[in-house]
Protein backbone atom coordinates (compact mmCIF):
# COMPACT_ATOMS: atom_id res chain seq x y z
CA UNK A 1 0.00 0.00 0.00
CA UNK A 2 1.43 3.19 -1.02
CA UNK A 3 0.48 6.59 1.34
CA UNK A 4 0.42 10.31 -0.45
CA UNK A 5 1.47 13.06 1.40
CA UNK A 6 -1.26 15.93 0.77
CA UNK A 7 1.61 18.03 -1.34
CA UNK A 8 2.36 14.66 -3.25
CA UNK A 9 0.39 14.09 -6.40
CA UNK A 10 -0.74 10.75 -7.69
CA UNK A 11 0.12 9.85 -10.74
CA UNK A 12 -3.76 9.24 -11.86
CA UNK A 13 -5.20 12.18 -10.24
CA UNK A 14 -6.46 15.00 -12.65
CA UNK A 15 -4.45 18.12 -12.66
CA UNK A 16 -5.82 21.24 -10.54
CA UNK A 17 -5.53 23.57 -13.13
CA UNK A 18 -8.10 21.96 -15.48
CA UNK A 19 -10.62 20.70 -13.20
CA UNK A 20 -10.91 23.51 -10.68
CA UNK A 21 -11.00 21.13 -7.36
CA UNK A 22 -8.73 20.70 -4.68
CA UNK A 23 -8.77 17.70 -2.70
CA UNK A 24 -9.85 17.93 0.90
CA UNK A 25 -8.26 18.43 3.48
CA UNK A 26 -7.51 14.75 4.37
CA UNK A 27 -5.49 12.28 3.82
CA UNK A 28 -6.16 10.38 0.35
CA UNK A 29 -5.52 6.23 0.66
CA UNK A 30 -4.90 4.92 -2.86
CA UNK A 31 -4.37 1.06 -3.17
CA UNK A 32 -3.18 -0.26 -6.15
CA UNK A 33 -3.95 -3.74 -7.22
CA UNK A 34 -2.22 -4.28 -10.93
CA UNK A 35 -0.22 -1.54 -12.81
CA UNK A 36 -2.75 1.10 -14.29
CA UNK A 37 -5.77 0.21 -12.28
CA UNK A 38 -6.20 2.20 -9.02
CA UNK A 39 -9.00 1.91 -6.32
CA UNK A 40 -9.90 4.48 -3.49
CA UNK A 41 -10.53 4.04 0.14
CA UNK A 42 -12.33 6.82 2.30
CA UNK A 43 -11.03 7.66 5.73
CA UNK A 44 -13.03 10.31 7.13
CA UNK A 45 -13.77 13.05 4.33
CA UNK A 46 -11.15 11.79 1.72
CA UNK A 47 -11.86 10.70 -1.60
CA UNK A 48 -10.73 10.67 -5.13
CA UNK A 49 -10.72 13.12 -7.50
CA UNK A 50 -12.29 12.68 -11.23
CA UNK A 51 -12.68 14.81 -14.24
CA UNK A 52 -16.40 15.49 -14.54
CA UNK A 53 -16.06 15.03 -18.16
CA UNK A 54 -14.66 11.53 -17.70
CA UNK A 55 -17.91 11.37 -15.52
CA UNK A 56 -20.22 12.23 -18.42
CA UNK A 57 -18.73 10.42 -20.78
CA UNK A 58 -18.51 7.26 -18.55
CA UNK A 59 -22.28 7.58 -17.96
CA UNK A 60 -23.35 7.98 -21.22
CA UNK A 61 -21.71 4.53 -22.00
CA UNK A 62 -23.44 2.76 -19.18
CA UNK A 63 -27.04 4.59 -20.12
CA UNK A 64 -25.84 2.76 -23.67
CA UNK A 65 -25.14 -0.19 -22.13
CA UNK A 66 -27.88 -0.36 -20.13
CA UNK A 67 -30.66 0.73 -22.72
CA UNK A 68 -31.91 -2.64 -24.15
CA UNK A 69 -31.40 -3.88 -21.07
CA UNK A 70 -34.06 -1.32 -19.34
CA UNK A 71 -36.15 -1.47 -21.98
CA UNK A 72 -36.89 -5.24 -22.42
CA UNK A 73 -37.38 -5.22 -18.15
CA UNK A 74 -39.43 -2.29 -18.67
CA UNK A 75 -43.34 -3.64 -17.86
CA UNK A 76 -46.02 -3.51 -21.00
CA UNK A 77 -48.07 -1.11 -20.79
CA UNK A 78 -51.69 -2.21 -19.66
CA UNK A 79 -54.17 -1.80 -22.43
CA UNK A 80 -57.25 -0.40 -21.57
CA UNK A 81 -59.98 -3.01 -19.90
CA UNK A 82 -63.06 -3.03 -22.60
CA UNK A 83 -65.70 -1.58 -21.28
CA UNK A 84 -68.62 -3.72 -21.49
CA UNK A 85 -72.11 -1.84 -22.96
CA UNK A 86 -75.40 -3.00 -21.59
CA UNK A 87 -77.70 -4.00 -24.52
CA UNK A 88 -80.37 -1.59 -25.39
CA UNK A 89 -83.94 -2.37 -23.99
CA UNK A 90 -86.13 -4.64 -26.50
CA UNK A 91 -88.92 -2.21 -28.11
CA UNK A 92 -91.77 -2.21 -26.52
CA UNK A 93 -94.76 -4.26 -27.84
CA UNK A 94 -96.78 -2.75 -30.89
CA UNK A 95 -100.45 -3.29 -29.52
CA UNK A 96 -102.75 -4.89 -32.33
CA UNK A 97 -105.29 -2.21 -33.92
CA UNK A 98 -109.15 -3.01 -32.84
CA UNK A 99 -111.39 -4.33 -35.93
CA UNK A 100 -112.29 -1.42 -38.13
CA UNK A 101 -115.47 -0.26 -39.14
CA UNK A 102 -115.85 -0.66 -43.15
CA UNK A 103 -118.73 1.73 -45.40
CA UNK A 104 -119.48 0.98 -48.32
CA UNK A 105 -121.49 3.39 -50.92
CA UNK A 106 -123.18 2.95 -53.77
CA UNK A 107 -122.95 4.97 -56.76
CA UNK A 108 -125.83 6.36 -58.88
CA UNK A 109 -128.73 4.03 -59.44
CA UNK A 110 -126.89 1.52 -56.81
CA UNK A 111 -129.59 -1.13 -56.79
CA UNK A 112 -128.93 -1.51 -60.62
CA UNK A 113 -125.35 -0.95 -61.27
CA UNK A 114 -123.64 -1.35 -57.55
CA UNK A 115 -124.97 -4.56 -56.68
CA UNK A 116 -121.05 -5.84 -56.54
CA UNK A 117 -121.41 -3.01 -52.96
CA UNK A 118 -123.82 -5.61 -51.72
CA UNK A 119 -121.83 -8.86 -52.26
CA UNK A 120 -118.85 -7.24 -50.85
CA UNK A 121 -120.50 -6.11 -48.32
CA UNK A 122 -121.71 -9.68 -47.51
CA UNK A 123 -118.23 -11.23 -47.74
CA UNK A 124 -116.80 -8.47 -45.48
CA UNK A 125 -119.55 -9.78 -42.72
CA UNK A 126 -118.82 -13.39 -43.51
CA UNK A 127 -115.22 -12.97 -42.64
CA UNK A 128 -116.21 -11.15 -39.25
CA UNK A 129 -115.58 -7.23 -40.27
CA UNK A 130 -118.23 -4.92 -39.10
CA UNK A 131 -119.53 -3.74 -42.74
CA UNK A 132 -122.67 -2.00 -43.87
CA UNK A 133 -123.62 -0.28 -47.19
CA UNK A 134 -125.25 3.34 -48.09
CA UNK A 135 -126.60 5.13 -51.17
CA UNK A 136 -124.11 7.96 -51.82
CA UNK A 137 -126.94 10.56 -51.46
CA UNK A 138 -126.39 9.98 -47.82
CA UNK A 139 -122.79 10.25 -47.22
CA UNK A 140 -122.42 13.18 -45.20
CA UNK A 141 -125.07 11.92 -42.69
CA UNK A 142 -123.24 8.54 -42.53
CA UNK A 143 -119.76 10.17 -42.17
CA UNK A 144 -121.42 11.99 -38.80
CA UNK A 145 -122.16 8.73 -37.43
CA UNK A 146 -118.43 7.09 -38.36
CA UNK A 147 -116.96 10.31 -36.67
CA UNK A 148 -119.18 10.51 -33.94
CA UNK A 149 -118.57 6.54 -33.67
CA UNK A 150 -114.56 7.21 -33.79
CA UNK A 151 -114.69 9.62 -30.74
CA UNK A 152 -116.66 7.53 -28.63
CA UNK A 153 -114.53 4.24 -29.58
CA UNK A 154 -111.07 4.39 -31.75
CA UNK A 155 -111.06 2.66 -34.52
CA UNK A 156 -109.68 2.25 -38.22
CA UNK A 157 -112.03 3.56 -40.93
CA UNK A 158 -112.60 1.97 -44.74
CA UNK A 159 -114.38 3.79 -46.69
CA UNK A 160 -115.25 1.90 -50.02
CA UNK A 161 -117.85 3.27 -52.94
CA UNK A 162 -118.38 2.81 -56.34
CA UNK A 163 -119.09 5.68 -58.78
CA UNK A 164 -120.47 8.27 -57.38
CA UNK A 165 -120.17 6.23 -53.79
CA UNK A 166 -116.56 6.70 -54.15
CA UNK A 167 -116.98 10.30 -54.07
CA UNK A 168 -118.35 9.56 -50.67
CA UNK A 169 -115.09 8.66 -49.34
CA UNK A 170 -113.76 11.81 -50.24
CA UNK A 171 -116.56 13.68 -48.46
CA UNK A 172 -115.91 11.57 -45.35
CA UNK A 173 -112.40 12.21 -45.11
CA UNK A 174 -112.91 15.72 -45.42
CA UNK A 175 -115.26 15.95 -42.73
CA UNK A 176 -111.88 14.79 -40.67
CA UNK A 177 -109.99 17.26 -41.92
CA UNK A 178 -107.72 15.34 -43.57
CA UNK A 179 -107.14 17.05 -46.95
CA UNK A 180 -103.51 16.63 -47.23
CA UNK A 181 -103.92 12.72 -46.71
CA UNK A 182 -107.02 12.97 -49.67
CA UNK A 183 -103.91 14.45 -51.91
CA UNK A 184 -101.64 11.63 -51.09
CA UNK A 185 -104.41 9.25 -51.67
CA UNK A 186 -105.33 11.18 -54.70
CA UNK A 187 -101.79 10.79 -56.51
CA UNK A 188 -100.96 7.51 -55.44
CA UNK A 189 -104.60 5.87 -57.07
CA UNK A 190 -103.70 8.06 -59.91
CA UNK A 191 -99.58 6.68 -59.95
CA UNK A 192 -101.45 2.94 -59.71
CA UNK A 193 -103.85 3.49 -62.98
CA UNK A 194 -101.05 4.38 -64.87
CA UNK A 195 -99.07 1.31 -63.52
CA UNK A 196 -102.12 -1.16 -63.81
CA UNK A 197 -102.09 0.05 -67.55
CA UNK A 198 -98.53 -0.79 -68.53
CA UNK A 199 -98.81 -4.16 -66.66
CA UNK A 200 -102.42 -5.10 -67.88
CA UNK A 201 -101.61 -8.85 -67.53
CA UNK A 202 -100.27 -9.13 -63.80
CA UNK A 203 -102.85 -6.46 -63.02
CA UNK A 204 -105.76 -8.46 -64.44
CA UNK A 205 -104.51 -11.91 -63.08
CA UNK A 206 -104.53 -10.03 -59.40
CA UNK A 207 -108.16 -8.50 -60.28
CA UNK A 208 -109.26 -11.39 -61.72
CA UNK A 209 -108.48 -13.64 -58.18
CA UNK A 210 -109.47 -10.49 -55.81
CA UNK A 211 -113.59 -10.45 -57.78
CA UNK A 212 -113.62 -14.22 -59.05
CA UNK A 213 -113.76 -14.01 -62.74
CA UNK A 214 -111.76 -15.77 -65.22
CA UNK A 215 -108.46 -14.38 -65.81
CA UNK A 216 -109.14 -13.77 -69.74
CA UNK A 217 -112.42 -11.79 -68.80
CA UNK A 218 -110.69 -9.22 -66.41
CA UNK A 219 -107.98 -8.49 -68.46
CA UNK A 220 -110.56 -7.72 -71.58
CA UNK A 221 -112.27 -5.71 -69.33
CA UNK A 222 -109.40 -3.58 -68.25
CA UNK A 223 -108.45 -3.35 -71.09
CA UNK A 224 -111.17 -1.93 -73.09
CA UNK A 225 -111.95 0.36 -70.17
CA UNK A 226 -109.23 2.39 -70.71
CA UNK A 227 -110.20 5.35 -67.93
CA UNK A 228 -108.13 8.43 -67.50
CA UNK A 229 -108.18 10.88 -64.31
CA UNK A 230 -109.76 14.31 -65.33
CA UNK A 231 -109.18 17.53 -63.49
CA UNK A 232 -112.75 19.20 -62.11
CA UNK A 233 -113.73 22.20 -64.33
CA UNK A 234 -116.33 23.98 -64.91
CA UNK A 235 -117.40 21.36 -68.34
CA UNK A 236 -116.99 18.19 -65.85
CA UNK A 237 -119.50 19.98 -63.57
CA UNK A 238 -121.58 20.62 -66.25
CA UNK A 239 -121.62 16.78 -67.84
CA UNK A 240 -122.64 15.46 -64.68
CA UNK A 241 -125.42 18.28 -63.77
CA UNK A 242 -127.07 16.56 -66.85
CA UNK A 243 -126.92 13.05 -65.90
CA UNK A 244 -128.44 14.34 -62.52
CA UNK A 245 -131.33 15.87 -64.02
CA UNK A 246 -131.92 12.85 -66.48
CA UNK A 247 -132.09 11.29 -63.39
CA UNK A 248 -134.62 13.41 -62.23
CA UNK A 249 -137.02 13.23 -65.57
CA UNK A 250 -137.26 9.20 -64.92
CA UNK A 251 -137.91 9.45 -61.56
CA UNK A 252 -135.36 7.54 -60.18
CA UNK A 253 -133.90 10.78 -57.95
CA UNK A 254 -137.15 12.78 -56.28
CA UNK A 255 -135.48 16.54 -56.80
CA UNK A 256 -132.98 18.12 -58.90
CA UNK A 257 -129.54 17.84 -57.28
CA UNK A 258 -126.96 21.10 -57.46
CA UNK A 259 -123.90 18.40 -58.23
CA UNK A 260 -121.37 21.72 -57.76
CA UNK A 261 -122.16 21.23 -53.89
CA UNK A 262 -120.52 17.50 -54.34
CA UNK A 263 -117.25 18.62 -56.42
CA UNK A 264 -114.21 20.06 -54.61
CA UNK A 265 -111.54 21.44 -57.38
CA UNK A 266 -108.86 21.18 -54.51
CA UNK A 267 -107.75 18.19 -55.15
CA UNK A 268 -105.34 18.89 -58.34
CA UNK A 269 -103.80 15.96 -60.79
CA UNK A 270 -99.78 15.79 -60.61
CA UNK A 271 -98.11 15.87 -64.28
Amino acid sequence: MLRFRRDQKHPLAPRASRTGFRAPNSTQSVVTKRPGEASASRGGTAGLMLDPRRIVVLAAVALLALGPGLAAASPAKSKRAAVATAAPPPPAPIEPLPPPKIYLFRGAMGPIFSTGMDRLEEKLTQAGFSANVYEFTICRWIGDRAIASYKESPAPIVLIGHSMGGLCSIVISEMAAKRDALRDFLQRVVRAQVWSYRHVDSFSATLARIIGIAPEAARLQFARRQTVWRPIDARIVAEQQRTADFYVKVGLLKQRLEVATTFDAGFPLTA
